[in-house]
């Protein structure tokens, strides 16, 4: 293996990254760019963060103190200030996450859902050094608002947002440009991909509690607390140390990949050639079963001739079937018009006979009288009274109706001779078709006979052409294990470069904060406590009574206590050097709850007021029940209490 250069601390950072990876500058820089790996080499500056005010309204529902409400603390500075209640779940909490939903841009995890949708609108003004900003939350169910200046005593519009990812994305973009903060990439194993921390998750470090899983930030995942140190301490690189790493890890799951597929690609022939295997040891049995082939073709052309000569007869016994059947369809509507006539005649001369019995009087129409010589004439003629008209006699109608009944008894043999008929063509067509049934069946055994010997054809070329690719499927390649790449190698010697230069700028820092820890730690009242280191990844080593342990060790009151001293530490060795990116703004949860004996509380509330005056910039809030810790060292101006144990708004 050949012997890696020594790194000269004095070449540029494309030179080192040639040197140690074998490549020429060009080819670093073509990788870089493609890789989007930028050089971060200053170091920041700190801008303070101060809350100025917090306001929102709305309404409660499903509870004992439903109705509109409205909140405001306005007037704030730097300093310690206190949000205490008589009691637990009064909404001192909320006041902390509606701060933290309108700085982030999307709500905090400890914001209940009952709570948030309450809230109709909310407003929190800053200030970023001697610039103050408002954000607006207009509707909080839509995610509509903005971000204004306060310019020349009025405001103007920074931007707007209409949802809740552009509410979350102008938070990000704003804090991240305003606190010269990058957001950085981090590698998700699980998923195999890049993952961008933005403002959301820097922001992690300026809240804390109830739980304390990580020293900064919220969760200790993807090298996230190491990078919230290196960022807020104002180290320079990490950035580029953040994409290289990143870049590293998808080049290193691409090989992964590669090589995966090559495995996968081998078992797939392994897999393909069992099967064909199995098909040609099939081809082969199934063509020594074959009978011999012998001259079938006579039998089958006759067979042929007698399924046609079938077809025929059933499509002759069909159309005779249909031609008796529509017969028989108009025989039998004949039928029926011939037996409604004679009803009709029937009913005619009944009706006639009760008619003729009538003698009236006068016209129905005009009542004029009938006359006497109208009767007479009736009489002698047979003409109508009425109208004149000739009657009919009985005999007449009579007459007609035999005529109509010997019509309607023919039409009955007719149709009933015809149902006879449609009988015997449909036995006729159910002849036939059995007829073509059995000489297709004859016909189908005839072809099976006749194809074998196509078949035989067939299964000797499959078997020819399953040998053929058998004979290449066997020669299967192992797969070789990938090479490294030049890229992987010039973004390896990156990732070193990066880390060799963060360390660099780290080791002198990390020193001096990890002194103002054990400051701050046992003024806060871990007395025993000898030592801190802090370490490069973020893991804080300390000697407690003469015992080495960690952060993640203790209790989790003094996990609170270590996780403020570090915050205060980060912010006082950047006072001191002129440099960072901690904005200077805590907000604290229930330190109470912490397993904090009222001792310990009185500690950590003397000395937060305290560091509170030492750095002129640091802004601190506390939610807390008003124990006498809380009060005696919160000012009363700088409090927001709940009156006789009730809600804070």
């Amino acid at each position: 293996m050949a012997r890696r250069p020594k790194r000269d601390s004095g070449a540029s950072w494309i030179a080192n990254i040639a040197a140690s990876s074998g490549a020429d500058a060009a080819q670093v820089e073509e990788v870089l760019e493609r890789r989007r790996i930028k050089a971060s080499p200053a170091m920041s500056s700190p801008r303070r963060l101060t809350l100025k005010r917090i306001a929102f309204s709305g309404e409660k529902h499903g509870t004992v103190t439903e109705g509109p409400f409205k909140f405001e603390w306005s007037d704030l500075e730097p300093g310690l200030y206190g949000v205490l209640s008589d009691g637990n779940l009064k909404g001192k909490s909320s006041i902390l996450h509606l701060a933290r939903w309108l700085l982030r841009g999307e709500p905090a995890s400890g914001l209940q859902q009952d709570v948030k949708s309450w809230i109709q609108q909310a407003r929190l003004r800053f200030a970023l050094n001697e610039s103050v900003y408002e954000v607006r939350l207009d509707d909080p169910a839509l995610g509509v608002g903005s971000v204004l200046q306060l310019v020349a005593k009025e405001w103007s519009e920074v931007a707007r947002f209409g949802s809740h990812a552009e509410f979350k994305a102008a938070m990000s973009s704003f804090f991240l440009r305003e606190l010269a903060l990058d957001a950085f990439p981090t590698w998700n194993d699980e998923h195999g991909k890049e993952v961008i921390q933005d403002w959301a998750a820097l922001s992690g470090a300026l809240s804390m509690g109830p739980t304390f899983d990580s020293l900064l930030g919220e969760v200790p995942m993807a090298g996230l607390p190491t990078r919230l140190m290196q960022m807020y301490l104002g180290l320079p690189w990490v950035p580029t140390y953040c994409a290289a790493r990143v870049a590293k890890s998808a080049i290193e799951r691409e090989n992964d990949d590669r090589t995966k597929r090559q495995v996968q690609a081998q078992r797939e022939q392994i897999t393909r050639v069992l099967d064909l295997e199995t098909q040609l040891t099939k081809a082969q049995q199934e063509l020594k079963a074959l009978p011999q082939f012998e001259d079938y073709q006579k039998r089958y052309r006759g067979a042929s001739t007698a399924l046609l000569a079938a077809q025929e007869t059933k499509r002759q016994a069909s159309q005779e079937l249909e031609t008796a059947k529509s017969a028989q369809v108009r025989l039998d509507e004949a039928e029926l018009t011939d037996r409604r006539r004679v009803v009709e005649i029937t009913d005619i001369i009944a009706a006639g006979r009760v008619f003729r019995a009538l003698d009236p009087k006068c016209c129905p129409r005009c009542d004029a009288l009938v006359t006497e010589a109208r009767r007479k004439k009736e009489e002698a003629t047979s003409a109508c009274s009425m109208c004149g008209e000739t009657l009919m006699s009985d005999d007449d109608g009579e007459a007609e109706l035999s005529i109509a009944k010997e019509t309607a008894a023919k039409s009955k043999a007719a149709a009933e001779g015809q149902r006879a008929h449609v009988k015997t063509a449909d036995a006729a067509l159910r002849d036939a078709e059995k007829g073509v049934v059995d000489s297709e069946g004859m016909l189908k055994n005839l072809e099976g006979v006749l194809r074998s010997g196509e078949r035989r054809s067939e299964l000797m070329f499959a078997v020819t052409g399953l040998e053929a690719r058998l004979a290449e499927l066997r020669r299967v390649v192992a797969p070789q294990p990938a090479e490294p790449t030049l890229e992987l190698s010039i973004i390896t010697e990156t990732v070193k470069e990066c880390e060799a230069r963060v360390k660099e700028k780290q080791e002198g820092v990390l020193t001096d904060v990890s002194a103002q820890i054990v400051h701050f730690a046992r003024r806060f009242g871990m007395i025993q406590l000898s030592e801190a280191t802090l370490r490069g990844n973020a893991v804080l080593e300390i000697v407690k009574g003469g015992k080495t342990t960690s952060f993640s060790k203790v209790t989790v009151g003094e996990q609170l206590r270590l996780k403020i001293a570090t915050v205060l530490a980060i912010l006082k060795s950047g006072e001191k050097r002129g440099i960072g990116r901690h904005p200077g703004l805590l907000l604290i949860d229930s330190p109470g709850a912490q397993e904090l004996a009222d001792d310990n509380l009185e500690d950590l509330m003397r000395e937060l007021k305290a560091a509170s005056k030492e750095l002129q910039h640091l802004q601190v809030f506390v939610a807390a029940v008003a124990s006498p810790p809380m009060l005696n060292h919160i000012d009363k101006e700088r409090t927001k209490r709940s009156d006789n144990n009730g809600w804070m708004w």
